[in-house]
């Protein structure tokens, strides 16, 4: 009898018909997405980085001390592209289920920059700097594990970016380097 009183509209009790959304959102959520899943992903394998049998890579210089160089985001593109040119390979990297193909590092390279749909000022750094963090995991990791400097100066590049451009209306500095040196990027 329950059955016969589900409209066409409503396949499910309970389920409503999805509102249809402009295409530029549903991209911003993809990305939104694909960053929470990195984050989710580093965050639940191995202590972000962690490893229990002992690796023969060459141990990395710290991105995390030392004087930050103010960093345009062309220069950080810049800095990915040419690592991309350099070591293809990068692009079939993968630390802890998490890589970065040039469509995704594109996407979220776009979100480090600009953000997402947030609209305040503490929001959008947030999206921004939530955005740039697995990068930056990530090129650290790929240039420890596969001994390429490039690769760490890469992730350093990123870095100083983040922390640079995001200082208003918080300084996320101190934030990042210690999410960072929680996944192990010294």
């Amino acid at each position: 009898m329950a059955a016969s009183k589900m409209s066409v509209a409503r396949p499910w009790p309970g389920v409503v018909r999805p509102v249809a959304r402009r295409p530029w959102r549903v991209g911003g959520a993809v990305v939104v997405t694909l960053m929470a899943a990195a984050i989710g992903a580093l965050a639940a394998f191995g202590g972000l980085g962690a490893s229990s049998s002992p690796t023969a890579s060459v141990p990395a210089p710290s991105i995390l001390t030392g004087p930050v160089r103010p960093t345009t985001f062309g220069q950080a593109r810049a800095a990915v592209l040419a690592l991309y040119r350099s070591h293809p390979s990068v692009s079939r990297a993968s630390f802890n289920d998490v890589d970065y193909t040039s469509a995704t590092r594109d996407k979220v390279l776009r979100v480090c920059h600009s953000g997402g749909p947030e609209k305040s000022a503490g929001a959008l750094e947030s999206a921004r700097v939530l955005a740039c963090a697995p990068l930056i995991f990530f090129y650290y990791s790929y240039g420890h594990d596969a001994s390429v400097p490039q690769a760490v100066d890469v992730a350093r590049t990123l870095y100083w970016y983040a922390v640079t451009a995001n200082r208003q209306p918080f300084d996320a500095g101190p934030g990042l380097t210690r999410l960072l040196g929680s996944w192990g990027v010294s």
